[in-house]
């Protein structure tokens, strides 16, 4: 599998013949609200894609905020797909009085999001929070404008083992630049066969 990011495929309807490759709200949930509680994001506010998986993430994200004592101030689903306009959900979100702002899509939508969200100040009084962004995106909405967001990206540590390490003299620092290329050029590990 992948491409469904949900976690109910490696939780309730996990099988034997179940291979999950990328990311899913648990892991992106866990990794961005444990990390952000910590260092005070204590009131979320979620803005996801009304669908499986952005339900799947506001589900997993607001448990794991209130397990280590946060509080959610609301959430709000967006259109899938067709969205540009997200100024609507920012104020809203902005209003809510929440320290974190969390967006549960990646791509396009993200970078619309925190574009709009700079436009009307909501990283001013909040921390905005990409639970599914790539460095794709960050590079789409621009590294002025990015700083202060916390974002979580899968890394499959697999194919860089796999490759670099049997390299002749390859150490760490042949591993580093290794990762660097293979990670500005893809989001995700992609296999074609023909």
């Amino acid at each position: 599998m992948t491409v469904g990011g949900s976690s109910t495929l490696t939780g309730a309807a996990c099988t034997p013949n179940l291979v999950h490759w990328t990311y899913d709200s648990w892991n992106l949930a866990h990794s961005t609200t444990t990390a952000l509680v910590k260092t005070g994001g204590n009131a979320w506010y979620f803005v996801a894609p009304d669908y499986a998986y952005g339900k799947a993430v506001v589900a997993d994200a607001t448990k794991f905020v209130l397990q280590a004592g946060g509080r959610v101030t609301g959430a709000s689903f967006f259109p899938f797909p067709d969205t540009t306009d997200f100024s609507a959900y920012a104020v809203r979100a902005q209003s809510s009085g929440a320290n974190v702002v969390a967006f549960a899509a990646g791509g396009t939508d993200l970078v619309n999001f925190v574009k709009q969200c700079h436009e009307f100040g909501v990283a001013e009084t909040a921390r905005i929070a990409a639970m599914t962004g790539f460095v794709t995106d960050v590079l789409g909405v621009g590294v002025p404008i990015a700083q202060g967001m916390m974002i979580t990206e899968n890394f499959t540590g697999t194919s860089m083992t796999a490759a670099a390490p049997g390299l002749p003299g390859c150490g760490r620092i042949c591993r580093l630049r290794w990762f660097r290329i293979r990670w500005m050029q893809a989001t995700m590990p992609a296999r074609c066969t023909t």
